[in-house]
Parts: structure tokens; sequence; C-alpha cells
């Protein structure tokens, strides 16, 4: 139905990001909140990291901001690990109270002891068109066109997410 949430979206979500200052953060900033805005999430924060913070004292603020907050759409992995182990010490439980979701499929190589929920991509494809991205800039120095690609990912679910 138009305005409904995504299944799992009940209230509002947030995305954790590491620092902002840098162009490529922005970009995925940016397609994170717009997917998420897309399908009719409400993104109400976004929690930078651009003092260095840890990522416990990055949640006490968005806590203190908001309580209501029922998923966490974070950067990386190792960030999604971390936001977990915090939720877990401050007695709230993933999923049924925050859906947790990372992004760069670490566990594909590394076994953790239960499976995040993640964003995979193809880091083959991802290094050959970055490689071809960086010879086609020093040979082509003045094409301001040559900037960044598009790739595709694919959702890989795991035990952070639940249908609410």
């Amino acid at each position: 139905m138009s305005g409904d949430k995504p299944p799992g979206i009940r209230r509002t979500s947030a995305t954790a990001a590491t620092r902002h200052d840098l162009p490529i953060n922005q970009l995925r900033l940016q397609g994170f909140n717009k997917a998420l805005t897309n399908n009719g999430a409400i993104v109400k924060h976004t929690v930078n990291n651009d003092k260095n913070e840890t990522v416990a004292a990055l949640l006490d603020r968005l806590f203190k901001a908001d309580r209501t907050i029922d998923s966490i759409f974070c950067f990386n992995d190792l960030m999604a690990f971390e936001v977990v182990n915090y939720l877990l010490l401050h007695n709230k439980k993933v999923p049924e109270d925050i859906n947790v979701i990372g992004y760069d499929n670490l566990q594909r190589e590394i076994h953790y002891p239960f499976r995040l929920t993640t964003i995979d991509n193809d880091k083959e494809i991802t290094a050959k068109i970055a490689i071809d991205l960086i010879f086609e800039k020093l040979n082509n120095p003045n094409n301001k066109e040559i900037t960044c690609k598009i790739i595709d990912v694919a959702l890989v679910a795991g035990q952070t997410t639940t249908k609410h």
C-alpha cells in the first residue's frame, strides 16, 4: 500500500556513517538514504563519525536524540557488529527491538558467531571497475565525467533483521 513502511521498519531508521567529509562516504550515505526513503522508511537521523568517536559514543548520541529508532543501517559490517554489541549491552534485543544491517559482507570470509544481515557487492567486479576508473582518469585527467560507477549489490539475509 502507498505510504506503508517496508517490512521490518516500524517507526524510524538511522544511518550510521564513518567520516562524512570523504566524498565516497557522502555518495554511499546519499544512496542509503534515497533507497530507504524510496521504500517508505522515515530516515530521521544520520550519525556521522567526523570526530573519530567510538561506535558507543555515536549510539549514545543517537539514542539521546530519539529512542524510537527501530533500524540502523551501517556503513560496513564491522560497524554493524559493534552496533549489535552495544545494543546487547544496553538490553536491546536484535532484531526484536532493533534491526541492524551492515554493508560489505565480511562474513563471507570471516566466520562470526551469528549471521549479520548485510549488503554484498561483488568484490572482484568492484576492484576491476576501480582499477579501470583509475587508469581512465590517468589517461584522461581533464575528463570530469570519470568519477564514479554504480554497481549491483545483493541483500544477504541474516539474523539481525526481522519483519515486525
